[in-house]
């Protein structure tokens, strides 16, 4: 509650009260200047009973209360309006006349606002705290909720018989109280019961670090590679969770986009979180590459592309091709993060190799230019035979399906294979990555969706 205290120099000084007494107050001053609580006596106390109208304009000649400075303190003092200038006012001292002060408008008050304090005129109001509340009204902040509500109250706490003491100087503050009461307390239980659960929550966590300190990875994947995370029947959360050191995986739905999953692993140190994500983190990663190098890139029935996949690791390649820039096309991979790195290794590796042996067939044929040019190139396949190339250019289906080389010598069907996506599909390697060991669409990635949906 607020109040103004008389000084020595005759200024009031605004005051917290801290607490109420039969013979005298123990206040706080609200100047700055750190001061300790003091017992300042009743008849030095006065409370401010209204707040100013600002409807009546000041007059020269009224008298007033003026807020000035005297020496370190701020405070109340009445004064008269010798003269008014626009939005300031020239006042003079009642206490110490031909002492004037130059402040502005704002800083004035009608002289009749506050009314004198003492003990017989503060009300007051009981209210009794139930048994298991009475622990929490110890604490500085419980009764926050009721002070920036209800301006003009103080109240006390009595912890040994577990009542709550509100008091005013107004018989309407003590009546809003009373309203307020009620709902005041089932708040007040309300946060009790929180804070407790957050407390409790808190112990047992640091109890758990006490014991064992925990690492936390988290990272998204696309909604539509989660198949490829879960595994066949959950065959890749199975055997991320059989790790030494995983103490729980879990997933949900990305709360900033959609599109995504996140997936967060528990360990007890970040080699076994990073051992959980190589397993579980599938990603899409594109490499450009020179559009005229394509077939020589996929290589003869889709060889070379395949043993890059089964090489790599990775689920899938595909073509993409935007048209966006002429010159360029795009690989992309389908895999972890170890797997598409992998992928890109060999790719860029066999990309330089086919750059160099394209310019030493182009410095051949401009410094040998006695060479027959209609004379097919002799090479060897990987089978070691020796074949003709020719400048026909074997990518004439971009989609068609890269799969294991044994296979598709006796399958007729292989090379006319598209899916509905476009692109080059393989097994990899590495066991149940991404679910079960199919080879296509239709099985592979169905099945992994269809567990994810179970």
């Amino acid at each position: 509650m607020q109040i103004e205290v008389k000084q020595p120099n005759g200024i009031y000084v605004k005051a917290e009260i801290k607490k109420i007494l039969p013979e005298s107050l123990l206040v706080a001053y609200n100047d700055g200047l750190s001061k300790p609580d003091v017992n300042v006596s009743y008849e030095n106390c006065r409370v401010l009973k209204q707040h100013q109208n600002g409807n009546n304009p000041f007059k020269i000649g009224e008298v007033v209360e003026s807020y000035i400075q005297k020496g370190e303190l701020h405070g109340w003092q009445m004064s008269k309006i010798i003269d008014i200038k626009g939005q300031f006012a020239v006042v003079e001292s009642l206490d110490i006349p031909k002492v004037a002060d130059i402040i502005t408008l704002d800083l004035c008050r009608d002289g009749n606002l506050t009314t004198p304090l003492s003990f017989d005129k503060i009300k007051q109001f009981s209210f009794p705290v139930p048994d298991d509340m009475r622990s929490y009204f110890e604490q500085p902040d419980s009764f926050k909720e009721l002070y920036d509500t209800i301006e003009g109250i103080h109240i006390d706490y009595d912890s040994e018989n577990g009542i709550i003491i509100f008091w005013s100087h107004s018989d309407t503050i003590i009546r809003k109280v009373k309203v307020l009461i009620d709902f005041f307390m089932i708040n007040s239980r309300q946060k009790m019961k929180f804070l407790q659960r957050v407390e409790q929550i808190t112990k047992l966590d640091k109890l758990d670090s006490a014991k064992e300190a925990r690492h936390v990875e988290e990272f998204d994947v696309v909604a539509d590679l989660m198949g490829l995370t879960i595994g066949s029947q959950g065959t890749n959360f199975d055997r991320a969770r059989h790790i030494e050191g995983i103490m729980d995986i879990v997933y949900h739905q990305s709360s900033v986009n959609e599109n995504y999953f996140t997936v967060k692993i528990v360990a007890k140190n970040s080699e076994a979180a990073e051992q959980a994500r190589s397993i579980l983190e599938y990603m899409l990663h594109s490499v450009e590459v020179p559009r005229q190098m394509m077939s020589r890139i996929i290589g003869k029935n889709g060889m070379t592309i395949q043993e890059i996949v089964d090489k790599s690791g990775v689920v899938r390649v595909q073509v993409e091709d935007d048209n966006i820039e002429p010159e360029k096309a795009k690989l992309v991979f389908t895999g972890t993060k170890e797997t598409v790195s992998n992928a890109e290794l060999l790719l860029q590796f066999h990309l330089k190799h086919l750059i160099e042996m394209q310019e030493i067939r182009d410095e051949f044929n401009h410094t040998v230019p006695t060479v027959s040019r209609n004379a097919p190139f002799q090479s060897q396949n990987s089978n070691g035979l020796t074949g003709k190339t020719t400048s026909k250019n074997f990518l004439e289906n971009p989609k068609g399906v890269v799969g294991n080389p044994n296979r598709e010598r006796n399958n007729t069907n292989f090379i006319g294979y598209n899916d509905d996506r476009g692109g080059f599909r393989g097994r990899g390697r590495g066991g149940p990555r991404g679910g079960g060991g199919q080879r296509w669409r239709g099985d592979r990635e169905s099945r992994a969706e269809n567990d994810e949906n179970k």
